[in-house]
């Protein structure tokens, strides 16, 4: 649960360094996090349900255009599909352990235990394998700089 809930938290489940911005970018569920490595500042973060869907370059974005890194910071169908599935499972979490708690007064708890253990365990997974699937797909995992391609 610890895990889930930093996972949830950070903005690191994607990080590029785009060596010739000297910037790291870091695309989290709701949370995306810029950091310049010349001035050893802290991040300028900014979350992904605060930007405008209409703002951006999508009509006038070119193949090769560095600007189309600003098209990463919308907040995507898998992006909130990820999140209430992690919600989910930390919610059956604590409930697995709140009923976990009483197992020792009544047999029955133990299966019901064993069954909302058994469903965070889906939920969890299915949540990481969706982020895992839509993080590897060429439009979001590449990031088409001046002079070279990087990888997310």
């Amino acid at each position: 649960m610890g895990l889930s809930i930093a996972a949830i938290l950070t903005p690191s489940w994607q990080v590029v360094n785009l060596s010739e911005y000297n910037s790291t970018h870091e695309h989290g569920l709701w949370l995306d996090c810029t950091r310049h490595i010349q001035d050893g500042n802290a991040s300028h973060c900014v979350y992904k349900f605060d930007y405008d869907k209409y703002s951006g370059t999508s009509n006038q974005e070119d193949d090769n255009s560095p600007v189309r890194e600003v098209n990463r910071h919308k907040f995507y169908g898998w992006h909130i599909a990820t999140l209430i599935l992690l919600a989910l499972a930390l919610l059956t979490a604590f409930m697995s352990i709140f009923i976990g708690t009483f197992g020792c007064c009544c047999g029955s708890m133990a299966l019901v235990f064993s069954a909302i253990t058994l469903l965070t365990t889906f939920l969890s997974s299915v949540a990481v394998g969706l982020f895992f699937f839509y993080s590897q797909r060429a439009d979001n995992r590449f990031i088409q700089g001046i002079d070279r391609t990087y990888e997310v």
